[in-house]
């Protein structure tokens, strides 16, 4: 992830496609171009 988001983006924030918390971008968890806070907020996303 270091060469796709570069080292001063470590501390940006993104948020969770579920419930639009703001998480550092290592400490979220992704599937394919969309961002969420924790796993359960991923796999929630994909049931519907």
């Amino acid at each position: 992830m270091t060469a796709i988001f570069g080292r001063l983006s470590q501390r940006a924030l993104i948020n969770c496609e579920t419930c639009g918390r703001s998480v550092r971008v290592w400490d979220s968890v992704w599937r394919g171009s969309r961002a969420y806070c924790c796993a359960s907020h991923e796999h929630a996303d994909w049931d519907i």
